[in-house]
């Protein structure tokens, strides 16, 4: 949303890419065109277009009869996949922009298109020819070196991305030998994918060459950066192993994992590091893990800093945000009331938001955690340049590799947010205080007492269309002195005694090594206090969850949810077993052979592979005792070509159209496949055939459409609880009143939308 001129504002939104160099909103192309002319060279205003072939009449006919090419025996194959017809005009207007030069450029561009087109549905066309626009990759090669060859539909193994990129373009490849079949980018040769160099911070690393800072020391191993912290261990945690994260980007951020070995197989994997950053306070004798931010239960808090409180309102808050914009990175919580009858709210999702990215964590009415990128559903695994998103089946995780960072969400409302501080010391603000300053922040700069965070988080508010009630909320409050004893500030509701019984695992004994090292007093208390709020065991759960996070972290593994009697239990997929503490990194098949990759947060909960199985890919919940040789990757199924050596790949069939409830919307997921999706109350541009009189036109004009929060309440009316739903409705905030000129001629007066939000619509018992 900050760039403009011809090529628009990169803000997503079609309607407004018109915006004139005085930012007036027009819908002429001419004098939006116009009026991004640079002063020089002096150039006057264009009142007429003029189509290539009309401006040179003596292109049009040799354009029309090469272009032909297209609609041609040459690209046959591709015709039933590709429709040429839109090509073909493109080519012709391209064709004729000749300019008395005989430099038919335009054409050979055109051309070119649609073969990749065509590639990218698998029809490979060896269209150029020495005469025919050809391409000459000599240039590339060295004296006597036959390296270098043109190739239609090429694909390469480099060292950058170790495997074979399932794109296929045209240009010019090196052709590598068996014995030395990686390009390295860097050093412009073939090599061992253990010779491999990389690129960090713009200079070359030989393989092995290790560089160290002040926070992290990295190394390159087989065409990638390596990171590991540097911090060494506190007295008061034991040593364990760190993150891991790879990367092919002059990223340095990042730690290491343990190696696994399965089997007799050996897997190569990172080397382990038993150093742990920390952040410790003195005063009270206490640890946190660096840069970590959480939220549990109804909810508790737990600052960057450690300060603990809670904060029970329901509209939409910053968690984080940094203070000075160096990475454009922030997280929004969204509360809503999760109690009926009481006002007492829980964690339903989060937003972050990381340059032009957008990322949405949600809880679900069927306790499942959803996630999105940009509004796209993503299902984990799914890993791109920037992301890797994760899921053990119960909670799920994001990884924001260029900053060391990450999120997890899980069904029971437990939030975890930890910040590579190398990126965020010193520079974040919100509910979760300063990473490494204080807790309790306000808008405005100024700090309180951390008996007061609170009260500042108030100030943190958002605005949330989907949450009217919220521009009435409070901010700014003040300060109350804290009360004299360590209890809970919010009591429970009264009634008669609640059954805590369940949260008396805490002082069972699976809990007791861990109570001997972690303080878990004030977690028994936010437990006991969940549970009363509920009304029932399951509030425990949140809870609970924590105090087992807690141990993990402390090295110590506590399998508590089998003695939940039911209500905290996890189901698994078919085929896969719950584990408490899984080790960080697991064992995926991958290009048909056993390979080790890294988890990234140390020992983890949820469901994986029972012991001697793998999974079946990175992005498949599928647990095999062997890998076969097909696989999938990138929305391709793949094979291992016996006679070659080399992967072969192809589009994956698409799935069945799915049929959509009342209040969820058909998109696309990240291969193309359409699935269902809740899709929020915005305004989108819909196409309709516009019929006024005996004038009719088909034209895309804006309407409100999305998905809109259900809310649930019980009502306490003659000693009988009554569940009361209210149903709200996507419809216009605001609009202007604007003119449409129809190809006839007519024009006409519309109401333009230009904003929407849910609405009430009535109470439905």
């Amino acid at each position: 949303g900050n760039t403009l001129g011809l090529c628009g504002n990169f803000d997503g939104k079609v309607m407004n890419d018109l915006l004139t160099s005085s930012s007036s909103e027009v819908y002429s192309v001419l004098d939006f065109g116009n009026s991004w002319k640079t002063a020089t060279p002096p150039c006057s205003d264009v009142i007429t277009e003029i189509y290539p072939c009309e401006r040179h009449s003596y292109c049009a006919t040799w354009a029309q009869r090469r272009c032909k090419i297209l609609t041609s025996d040459t690209f046959e194959d591709c015709h039933l996949k590709v429709d040429p017809q839109p090509y073909y005009q493109a080519c012709v207007m391209e064709s004729c922009s000749c300019e008395y030069e005989g430099k038919f450029l335009g054409f050979c561009t055109a051309v070119a298109a649609y073969a990749e087109a065509c590639s990218a549905n698998d029809v490979c066309v060896d269209w150029r020819t020495p005469d025919l626009c050809p391409v000459y990759c000599d240039y590339f090669n060295e004296e006597g070196e036959f390296t270098w060859h043109y190739n239609p539909c090429g694909q390469i193994k480099t060292c950058g991305t170790n495997h074979r990129f399932t794109g296929k373009l045209e240009g010019c490849y090196p052709k590598c030998p068996d014995e030395t079949p990686y390009y390295d980018e860097n050093l412009g040769k073939c090599t061992t994918l253990d010779n491999c160099t990389c690129n960090f911070n713009n200079k070359v690393l030989t393989p092995s060459t290790e560089i160290c800072s002040s926070y992290t020391c990295c190394k390159c191993q087989s065409g990638n950066i390596t990171c590991i912290i540097v911090t060494g261990p506190t007295q008061s945690t034991p040593p364990r192993i760190s993150q891991e994260m790879n990367t092919t980007t002059p990223t340095p951020i990042n730690t290491t994992s343990s190696s696994t070995t399965v089997s007799s197989t050996t897997l190569l994997t990172a080397e382990p590091t038993t150093t742990v950053c920390e952040c410790k306070d003195v005063m009270r004798n206490k640890s946190w893990p660096c840069g970590q931010c959480e939220v549990y239960g109804d909810p508790h808090y737990i600052s960057f800093q450690g300060a603990t409180f809670d904060f029970m309102e329901n509209c939409t808050y910053v968690l984080v945000e940094e203070q000075v914009a160096e990475h454009r990175f922030s997280i929004v919580l969204d509360n809503y009331y999760c109690i009926p009858e009481i006002d007492s709210s829980c964690a339903r999702g989060i937003i972050l938001s990381y340059w032009n990215d957008r990322v949405r964590l949600m809880v679900t009415e069927e306790y499942m955690v959803e996630a999105s990128l940009n509004g796209q559903t993503i299902k984990p695994p799914y890993e791109d340049q920037t992301f890797r998103f994760e899921s053990s089946s119960n909670d799920v995780s994001v990884f924001i590799k260029p900053i060391r960072s990450y999120v997890s969400l899980s069904p029971f409302n437990s939030l975890l947010i930890s910040l590579g501080k190398e990126h965020f010391e010193n520079n974040t603000q919100g509910q979760c205080g300063v990473c490494g300053g204080p807790s309790c922040i306000r808008r405005n700069g100024i700090t309180e007492e951390e008996y007061c965070c609170d009260k500042t988080a108030y100030d943190w508010i958002v605005e949330d269309s989907l949450k009217p009630y919220c521009q009435f909320a409070p901010t700014n409050v003040p300060c109350v002195s804290p009360p004299p004893t360590n209890t809970p500030t919010t009591e429970p509701p009264p009634g008669p005694p609640c059954n805590t019984t369940i949260c008396d695992l805490l002082y069972h004994e699976v809990f007791a090594e861990c109570a001997e090292r972690v303080d878990l007093t004030l977690v028994n208390k936010n437990c006991e206090l969940d549970v009363c709020w509920f009304n029932g065991s399951v509030g425990a759960c949140s809870a609970l969850e924590f105090a087992a996070s807690l141990c993990r972290r402390a090295g110590i593994c506590v399998d508590w949810r089998s003695l939940s009697n039911g209500y905290c239990e996890i189901t698994c997929p078919d085929g896969m077993v719950y584990d408490e503490c899984h080790e960080s990194s697991n064992t995926v098949c991958r290009d048909g052979a056993q390979v080790a990759v890294s988890a990234g947060t140390g020992m983890r909960s949820g469901c994986f592979c029972p012991d001697g199985q793998m999974l079946a890919e990175e992005h498949k919940q599928i647990c095999v005792s062997e890998c076969t040789t097909v696989w999938e990757s990138n929305c391709h199924i793949c094979t291992c070509n016996n006679q070659t050596k080399t992967e072969e790949c192809s589009p994956k069939p698409p799935a069945p159209i799915p049929i959509c409830s009342a209040f969820s919307m058909l998109g696309s997921d990240c291969c193309g496949n359409q699935i269902c999706g809740n899709l929020s109350c915005a305004v989108r541009l819909n196409r309709m055939n516009l019929s006024i009189s005996s004038c009719s036109q088909e034209v895309d004009l804006p309407v409100c459409e999305g998905h809109c929060e259900g809310h649930n309440r019980w009502i306490h009316t003659n000693g009988t609880l009554e569940l009361k739903q209210t149903r709200d409705c996507c419809k216009e905030s605001s609009y202007e009143m604007r003119e449409i000129t129809l190809s006839c001629g007519q024009s006409f007066t519309y109401k333009h939308v230009t904003g929407c939000q849910c609405k009430k619509e009535n109470y439905v018992s």
